[in-house]
């Protein structure tokens, strides 16, 4: 038996999908030390074991790597052991790089939707983060949006103003805890909350303030969402007077918006994915698909959503708040961005929308992340800002079709915006 020294290199989309842990996991069964570290566009493997057990760790990354996790082909390094070997081993990122003027992460992921493990514990009675809106783990939750530097850590986010609690911390540092090295864990006692403000920037309506974003889009008012990528525009997509109201603030009197539906049986009635069309729905990147929609039918359901479009643009919950909000309407909601044309300038912070409330959370989001598109007829994905074009897979895809590559956008660098600037965008001057 030899011992041997190993420095990897993994580049590719390695942070922000569970790859330390993975390698951590790997690491302690073939009894190797050492240290896995996040550092700019990549991550660091310095391990050190019987050079048989490194090798076999080499083989098995890109074998148990998951998507949306996706590894470059490796190079490996072999130097001699040192002497004393390291301890144990350990986890760490190196020191904040800022992002710099492209706002370029390449080897962090996009913002996940959330996966079926916490959705599961997102309506459990039982679990401590019961309806928790900002719920996340290792697979799931926001992760470019809320950057602020690379390599990806808590440290870098702007979740670095939300220490954990005692339980949440114990979770991070467990190795057998599906959040452990989580950098987006968070629960009600520790992580972000909800509010609910008026146009005046002040708390609006007693009590939840989520019951309170949902009267209101049920009485026909217009709800800012400030989700894990941006703002967003919400309204009841059934009520006709509302998406009028929608249109004329937006200055947006014919393009398409889009549905947002906590299940695609809800549209049943008007339209049926096909199956490459659903695995593109239930992507992780939550894109909205271009559906064909049957004779135009969708006008009689969502007055003013789609005028005399051949199809309709549905998009599943990006984000659990989405979901929370979509579960409790019932009905379809309509998603409608306030920043939706490239090269428009971001709202990072709006406190102006004439007499309707602004929903915000205490996130602050770093980056503009538009949300994916995908065109059910002609497959071809638009990966705009924040998305890495790698998770965002078209239908023609999923049927082993090919296409070309994704157009990525340049974003601006965000910055705070005063409220003329959010009056004027939407349409209040």
């Amino acid at each position: 038996m030899s011992a041997a020294r190993l420095r990897l290199w993994c580049r590719g989309v390695v942070q922000g999908v569970g790859f330390r842990p993975l390698v951590h996991r790997l690491a302690a069964e073939l009894q190797l030390v050492g240290v896995v570290e996040n550092v700019a566009g990549a991550v660091r493997l310095e391990l050190q074991g019987e050079r048989r057990s490194l090798e076999l760790l080499v083989r098995r990354l890109p074998q148990e790597l998951q998507p949306p996790g996706a590894l470059e082909p490796l190079a490996p390094k072999w130097l001699p052991p040192l002497v004393p070997a390291p301890p144990g081993l350990r986890i760490a990122a190196a020191s904040a790089q800022p992002l710099g003027a492209a706002l370029l992460a390449p080897s962090l992921v996009a913002d996940l939707a959330p996966c079926p493990t916490c959705l599961a514990e997102l309506h459990d009675p039982a679990n401590r983060r019961h309806r928790y809106p900002f719920i996340s783990c290792s697979q799931c939750g926001p992760r470019y949006s809320i950057a602020t530097a690379e390599p990806f850590a808590r440290a870098h986010t702007s979740l670095a103003a939300f220490p954990l609690c005692p339980a949440c911390r114990a979770e991070f540092e467990d190795p057998e805890d599906r959040r452990f090295h989580a950098e987006t864990s968070g629960c009600a006692a520790c992580g972000p909350r909800l509010r609910l403000l008026d146009a005046a920037g002040q708390p609006w309506g007693a009590g939840d303030p989520l019951a309170a974003a949902v009267a209101l889009l049920r009485s026909g008012g217009i709800l800012a969402l400030q989700g894990v990528g941006g703002f967003q525009l919400l309204v009841n997509a059934a009520d006709g007077a509302a998406v009028g109201r929608l249109r004329t603030r937006k200055r947006r009197p014919h393009k398409p918006f889009a549905l947002l539906v906590d299940d695609p049986q809800r549209l049943a009635p008007l339209l049926t994915p096909t199956p490459a069309e659903h695995a593109a729905l239930t992507d992780a990147a939550a894109p909205i698909v271009l559906l064909p929609c049957r004779d135009d039918r969708h006008s009689a359901v969502f007055p003013g959503v789609a005028p005399a479009a051949p199809a309709l643009g549905v998009m599943l919950p990006a984000s659990p708040l989405h979901l929370l909000l979509a579960l409790h309407l019932v009905l379809h909601t309509l998603l409608g961005r306030l920043a939706d044309r490239i090269g428009e300038v971001f709202l990072a912070r709006v406190q102006v929308i004439g007499a309707g409330p602004v929903k915000v959370s205490v996130v602050q989001i770093l980056q503009r992340d538009h949300d994916a598109i995908l065109a059910g007829l002609q497959r071809l994905p638009l990966v705009a800002a924040g998305h890495v074009h790698q998770h965002v897979h078209s239908a023609e895809t999923h049927r082993g079709g090919q296409h070309g590559p994704a157009r990525r956008f340049d974003v601006a660098e965000v910055h705070a915006a005063d409220q003329q600037v959010a009056r004027r965008k939407l349409g209040l001057q």
